[in-house]
């Protein structure tokens, strides 16, 4: 027969460290984490929800790893590092994967969304590069909605790119200065198709509701490619085609999409490097461009985009060293860019 005694838990000072603070509780050491957590320093963030560390919904950072926090007595956690989302804002501002969770309104539940943002630290922590697969995996455990698991992945990719600590030595990090639409797809071939038959096609993720953006981005691309408005064709805002750039929304399509100017002008560099060597040679600074021709002034040969690249891939992402015109080039008409020098752009 159990006595009084006996049914009592043997209570124990244990010390926990919690984002970075130091706290010490009596407790039975067999106490699960996520009591603490939430009954004792109330940070809700961690969820329980199956109790049997299966969904994912109370993960938390031990030592750089997520675990679930709903079975993990907290006798085994003295001395080690634990961090729950509401230790990841450093001086205000969100950690990059918990921006990047904002920014794809990458979310259906508000329940289950600390878990994966803890998943998702952890597993850019250990592959700073992830691919989709290697996110569908890292985050299998947990209960993904399927009309939401698009803009985990999305979030997840931008984080890769935005967070310092997930870059790993010697990879090619997107430069800040692009737009967000170029750093989440830096893809040129995504953005832009040199066709045959001497036209060109631009994608963009928006759609015309009215303004005006389709006459915005054939004018922009026409003048950052030397090509008159007439050989330009946009495809707007096709699933299988156009890169993601979120809403239409809040009089931000030429601001969102417009700024892939420098992708357009990256285009163009890459256009011109063929051409040196198919104009004999002619140096860089001798070359010029009108409509879709570059030709050297001083010899006379010539050579079209459509000659060097009808129906290839560029195979490049955008380095941001392609500067966009400047405005005092371009044309008053803006249906045709002529004369153009390369490469003081």
């Amino acid at each position: 027969m159990t006595t009084p005694a006996e049914a009592t838990p043997s209570l124990r000072s244990i010390r926990l460290r919690v984002n970075g603070r130091e706290h010490t509780f009596r407790v039975d050491p067999a106490t699960p984490l996520i009591y603490i957590l939430r009954n004792d320093l109330g940070l809700k963030a961690a969820k329980l929800a199956c109790g049997l560390e299966q969904c994912g919904a109370c993960k938390v950072l031990i030592d750089g790893q997520a675990r679930p926090s709903c079975k993990i007595p907290v006798g085994e956690l003295q001395g080690r590092e634990i961090v729950t989302l509401e230790g990841l804002a450093a001086d205000g501002s969100l950690h990059p994967v918990q921006q990047a969770f904002v920014d794809e309104q990458a979310t259906q539940c508000g329940y289950c969304a600390p878990g994966m943002i803890m998943a998702a630290i952890a597993l850019l922590k250990q592959n700073p590069q992830p691919s989709d697969d290697d996110i569908g995996r890292g985050l299998a455990r947990h209960l993904l909605p399927l009309q939401g698991l698009p803009g985990i992945i999305r979030a997840i990719r931008r984080a890769a790119q935005l967070s310092p600590a997930s870059r790993p030595g010697g990879a090619a990090v997107i430069p800040e200065s692009l737009s967000s639409s170029l750093r989440l797809t830096p893809d040129l071939d995504r953005w832009i198709r040199i066709d045959p038959g001497g036209t060109v096609t631009v994608f963009t993720g928006k759609v015309e509701i009215g303004q005006g953006i389709q006459t915005v981005i054939v004018q922009i691309a026409a003048e950052e490619l030397d090509v008159s408005m007439q050989r330009m064709q946009v495809i707007l805002a096709d699933t299988l085609l156009s890169p993601d750039e979120g809403f239409t929304a809040g009089s931000m399509s030429t601001q969102v999409s417009g700024g892939r100017a420098p992708g357009r002008s990256r285009s163009r560099h890459i256009l011109v490097r063929p051409s040196c060597r198919a104009t004999r040679r002619s140096p860089m600074d001798r070359l010029r461009a009108e409509d879709g021709t570059v030709y050297d002034p001083e010899t006379g040969y010539k050579v079209t985009y459509w000659e060097l690249m009808a129906g290839k891939r560029f195979n490049q992402q955008v380095s941001g060293r392609g500067r966009p015109s400047p405005p005092q080039n371009m044309p008053s008409s803006a249906n045709r860019c002529c004369g153009s020098t390369f490469p003081p752009r």
